[in-house]
């Protein structure tokens, strides 16, 4: 059965690229273009008898036929036997031997994913490779999606590659629609490639995911590695997303569904790692780390218009272009073990660029190059708890730069360096309220002009 679906996607955010100039301090900016993005189709496929069996694992290989029982010594050649096969009967595991590709399939020409799994059921199966010197790839083509995963199917990989997808409008890797899919041990998901949707996974229509220890990396797309579209869940518990590329943000990961980050390492990706857009949800906890991403204009993590993130723990460090931005419309909450240090951008904020809302109720925000936090005109920061230390900026406050709304109730403000205004600096519309001054000290102005505060009356 043959399905399409054109799936549009909204992003209320910047247009972002990876570029040298200097950030311009806005609130509002262009939203991102339109996209397409098309779910791989169903491939109708015959019938097949299922044939009782006494193992624990139906084995799959290229040179296999599905004739054969499925067995390590006869096995199938194609993952849609197996599939059919764990269906049907109590064994719920699959071992691929080597290579599987549009050839040892018999993908039809027109179809848009090489390998298709369809209500399988609510029962897991497992896909898995072997401990042998061949190592288990599922491979794309030009211009298929590797692997499409729909209705009620859920399924499991291990200790396989899945590669080489292309598609246009659809996902590179993987695509999921409404079935459930997990990422375990061992498991690779590399340099497949799409233009409008994601290069690595794409979930949707109320998907769910679970990256339980796989890798995902060197794709490219609208969202380089994981896209969760709206409705749809994550749960990033461990593993990496490393050196993906996008040109419109989100290089690792793109938030419009609801995504909980763990003990996931996000890394060297390139056009900011993580995008949380319209009616996106992040919560940051204990263990995540996002750490040595590159990109100008989106610092580390990009939060739309409309988009929500909840740093209860986890650390931003390292990552060229700043830590974090809070556009006009999103809001940002940091609280208890949250860090976010060692980000550099020169231009304004190391730290946090707020154009939008940003509570700080706990955590640390310190050595970070370029102001700890600025708020920009029409932004908010309302600090309640936590310790901006130790940021520098070769211009105004090293602490807290204040152009928009700024209230002080708690935490400390120290350490930090500037030319002017080494702790506070206010602009003259700024909005700046500090309950305790005393909270704001050792702070240095190296031309003289406010160590502490700049613009404040004390």
């Amino acid at each position: 059965m043959k399905k399409t679906l054109f799936l549009a996607i909204t992003l209320v955010a910047v247009f972002i690229g990876c570029k040298s100039e200097p950030i311009k301090q806005q609130s509002d900016a262009p939203d991102l273009p339109d996209q397409k993005v098309v779910k791989p189709t169903a491939v109708q496929r015959p019938t097949v008898q299922v044939v009782p069996f006494e193992g624990n694992t139906y084995y799959v290989q290229a040179t296999g036929s599905d004739q054969n029982r499925g067995t390590v010594n006869a096995p199938f050649k194609t993952l849609d036997r197996a599939i059919k096969e764990a269906q049907a009967s109590p064994v719920k595991n699959i071992t691929i031997i080597g290579k599987l590709d549009s050839s040892s399939e018999n993908t039809p020409e027109k179809a848009e994913s090489v390998f298709v799994i369809q209500d399988s059921g609510s029962e897991k199966i497992t896909i898995t490779g072997t401990a042998s010197s061949e190592p288990a790839v599922l491979s794309g083509t030009s211009a298929k999606t590797v692997i499409n995963i729909s209705g009620t199917s859920v399924i499991r990989f291990e200790n396989i590659e899945i590669s080489g997808g292309v598609n246009g409008y659809a996902a590179g890797g993987i695509a999921v629609d409404g079935a459930s899919l997990e990422l375990g041990n061992g498991t690779v998901v590399r340099a497949n490639n799409s233009i409008y949707s994601s290069g690595g996974i794409y979930i949707a229509n109320g998907g769910t995911f679970t990256l339980d220890g796989g890798t995902v990396t060197e794709n490219k797309g609208t969202a380089g590695g994981i896209f969760v579209d709206k409705g749809s869940t994550a749960t990033l518990s461990k593993g990496e997303i490393s050196k993906n590329t996008s040109q419109t943000g989100g290089s690792g990961l793109l938030v419009s569904g609801t995504v909980t980050l763990g003990a996931v390492t996000i890394q060297q990706n390139d056009g900011g790692a993580v995008l949380v857009a319209e009616d996106g949800i992040l919560n940051v906890i204990k263990g995540a780390l996002i750490t040595s991403n590159t990109c100008a204009y989106t610092g580390a993590l990009f939060i739309s218009q409309g988009g929500v993130v909840t740093l209860s723990g986890g650390e931003i460090s390292k990552n060229a272009g700043g830590g974090v931005v809070v556009s006009q419309g999103g809001t940002l909450v940091m609280q208890t073990g949250a860090v976010i240090k060692n980000n550099k951008d020169y231009f304004t904020s190391g730290g946090v660029r707020v154009y939008g809302t940003f509570n700080l109720e706990d955590g640390l925000i310190y050595e970070n190059e370029g102001t700890g936090v600025f708020v920009a005109s029409g932004g908010t920061f309302t600090m309640s708890g936590g310790l901006i230390k130790d940021n520098v900026h070769y211009m105004l406050g090293g602490g807290v730069l204040a152009e928009g709304t700024f209230t002080m109730t708690g935490g400390e403000i120290t350490g930090n360096r500037a030319n002017a205004g080494g702790g506070i600096a206010k602009a003259s519309q700024a909005l700046v309220t500090i309950a305790n001054l005393s909270s704001i000290y050792d702070n240095v102005a190296t031309d003289g002009y406010g160590a502490d505060v700049l613009g404040v009356a004390q």
